[in-house]
């Protein structure tokens, strides 16, 4: 039988199409996601989203030097338009999401396993280590919201200002130096996915298979970021966080023997400004943005 959706007609059309009989393996603000087969997905972009924002990733992944890391990342193959919907076919990536891993592993299992994703994302911007956009330009990629800037420390306090030009009036006082001061921005900059969420992080028993979903937070800044902003994610239980106090000491230690504790809270507030925007979209991500900027400050 093949899955439907009833309320969505567009969609339908693809997995008829396709012949697509089983369940989703994800969905996003961008689109969902369908395996095909064993070793293919279907990557459908939501109605009304122009085809140019699968050619921008395509565009995006093409370049990655796979063998920087010792985990898969997302691979197009051919972008199709069916009816209204347009459709990405991509390789298929081994593993179950981080956080479903996570929440049926021993303890012991579950600390290896939290090692390996913050070794993930240490390496993860060695993928790419410099701006399609020339040399010397740091920030955003792809995306409707792309903005340049000559170092680090301008990309984001310029790219948080502009998430809450766009977000509630509640906002207007929050300062966006506040929100950067003290992260780490002089380093090597490499690609960094800034959204290491643990639904973007596929594993399988201790080990790190993949990371995906890759799309418009992906830039190029200080690499020490990406792995402070995916260890932000997974303590997040409103953005689908996959670990719960016991597990911080093996996080914290991390992080200090890297000098980047110290970091960690001032990214959990920059990444609250980052998604101040979101408003009535996402009310769990607002209320952690406004609990984070306007109530705990």
């Amino acid at each position: 039988m093949v899955v439907t959706t009833h309320d969505d007609p567009g969609l339908d059309a693809v997995l008829a199409h396709f012949g697509v009989t089983d369940p989703p393996l994800g969905a996003g603000g961008e689109a969902i996601v369908h395996p095909l087969g064993d070793d293919r997905v279907l990557r459908i972009v939501h109605a009304g989203s122009p085809v140019s924002g699968l050619h921008e990733r395509a565009a995006l992944l093409e370049p990655f030097d796979r063998s920087a890391v010792a985990y898969a990342l997302p691979e197009p193959l051919e972008i199709l338009t069916i009816g209204d919907r347009h459709v990405a076919i991509e390789t298929r990536l081994p593993g179950d999401p981080l956080d479903v891993v996570l929440a049926g592993s021993e303890v012991a299992d579950r600390h290896r396993l939290l090692a390996a994703f913050l070794d993930a994302f240490e390496v993860l911007p060695d993928v790419l280590d410099a701006h399609p956009a020339g040399a010397g330009v740091v920030g955003d990629v792809i995306g409707p919201f792309v903005h340049h800037a000559p170092d680090t420390r301008t990309w984001l306090v310029e790219r948080v200002a502009q998430s809450l030009a766009r977000a509630s009036s509640d906002f207007a006082a929050v300062d966006p130096e506040w929100l950067v001061e003290g992260l780490p921005t002089d380093g090597p900059v490499g690609l960094c996915h800034l959204d290491g969420a643990a639904p973007n992080v596929l594993a399988r028993g201790t080990d790190i298979t993949a990371v995906i979903d890759f799309g418009p937070t992906t830039a190029i800044v200080d690499r020490r970021l990406d792995v402070l902003a995916a260890a932000t994610y997974l303590r997040i239980d409103t953005l689908r966080g996959a670990v719960d106090p016991t597990d911080h000491p093996v996080m914290d230690t991390w992080l200090d023997e890297r000098g980047l504790l110290e970091a960690l809270p001032v990214m959990n507030r920059w990444l609250a400004g980052y998604w101040s925007w979101v408003g009535d979209e996402e009310p769990e991500v607002d209320e952690w943005c406004r609990r984070t900027l306007l109530e705990e400050r």
